[in-house]
């Protein structure tokens, strides 16, 4: 199977393996295209490897990650991983998470979520402040209060937007991707009191 550039993932299932902080970071360790095997994987993030060898086989069993290659090496068998796709994104559907189970999972996700874009988020602007870099990372954050219609027009901006930019990030081709990778994240919630 060949690595897609896209993938979304909208079920709970293949979530709920993504809320876990090891295999985000087992996922992240792949952001430079190589493959590695879950030996190499546990090396390079200082790990047992047969405790990163568990997790890797839970993610391509959920299939987001990938057997790229086997190589036989002294008589050992050596699998090759990659994610997926290039790009990951978790878009769970509304009618999901319906029972306090789901509801718990969810909520794990969503932590996992947070922390794993809080870390992005404050290496970047370490980073920046180091460099002194003319491009700052961007935090947003605005409480209104707004009508039905104003809530609706909003949403359905920032809907758009959203899904204008993953159109055409789906549709550069790998030898297009020569830019810097960056996270965005979005998130539209009624306050509740």
């Amino acid at each position: 199977m060949k690595q897609l550039d896209y993938y979304e993932v909208k079920n709970l299932k293949q979530a709920k393996v993504l809320s876990d902080d090891l295999r985000m970071r087992i996922i992240s360790m792949f952001r430079d295209d190589k493959p590695r095997t879950a030996k190499q994987v546990a090396d390079e993030l200082e790990l047992p490897a047969s405790k990163v060898h568990y997790h890797v086989k839970e993610l391509e069993k959920l299939g987001l990650l990938i057997l790229i290659d086997t190589k036989i090496n002294g008589g050992i068998v050596e699998k090759y991983y990659l994610p997926i796709a290039k790009n990951i994104r978790i878009r769970l559907s509304r009618t999901e998470g319906e029972g306090i189970h789901e509801f718990h999972e969810q909520s794990q996700i969503i932590n996992s979520t947070l922390r794993e874009f809080r870390n992005s988020f404050l290496k970047s602007i370490e980073e920046a402040r180091k460099n002194e870099e003319f491009f700052k990372p961007l935090f947003f954050q605005m409480k209104q209060t707004l009508t039905n219609e104003d809530r609706d027009e909003l949403y359905n901006e920032l809907k758009s937007l959203s899904e204008k930019w993953n159109e055409k990030m789906n549709q550069k081709t790998a030898s297009e991707g020569n830019g810097e990778e960056y996270n965005l994240f979005l998130s539209f919630h009624k306050i509740i009191d």
